[in-house]
């Protein structure tokens, strides 16, 4: 199975997060997990928010040498954003009920455009995945 995660799958994934085992077991299921350059710019902020808000403990340390070893190993197909992407945001944030954010916007243009199932531990990217009827897996 293809799927799209999103930052806060990753997040979950390479730090010690309370949902982490979830994602594992979701993670196993997925034959080829896709990401995009976003997702990492994400994640990069997510961990130096970490380490300036003190929450970084030794293996914050090594999440995003690991995140990098494993997208050089080739274990991540990387999606660039281009313009269909930024288009098909701004069209989901004039026309989905859901308060979506702008980056969560680009998230889900990505998985609708490249048409492969997003993963998610953020509610309203699931519940706006779920207005448009596209599929998604919550991880909670």
């Amino acid at each position: 199975m293809k799927a799209y995660l999103d930052t806060s799958v990753l997040v979950s994934y390479y730090t010690p997060e309370p949902r982490r085992c979830a994602v594992v077991e979701h993670l196993r299921q997925i034959t080829e997990p896709t990401i995009s350059l976003l997702c990492e710019a994400e994640f990069h902020s997510a961990i130096a928010r970490k380490r300036k808000t003190g929450e970084a403990g030794a293996t914050i340390g090594r999440a995003l040498d690991l995140l990098h070893r494993h997208r050089r190993a080739g274990l991540y197909h990387v999606i660039a954003l281009e313009q269909p992407h930024f288009a098909k945001a701004m069209h989901l944030l004039d026309t989905v009920t859901v308060a979506l954010r702008t980056l969560d916007a680009l998230h889900l243009s990505i998985a609708v455009l490249e048409g492969i199932d997003l993963i998610t531990a953020d509610r309203c990217l699931s519940d706006a995945a779920e207005e448009i009827a596209h599929p998604c897996v919550f991880i909670t």
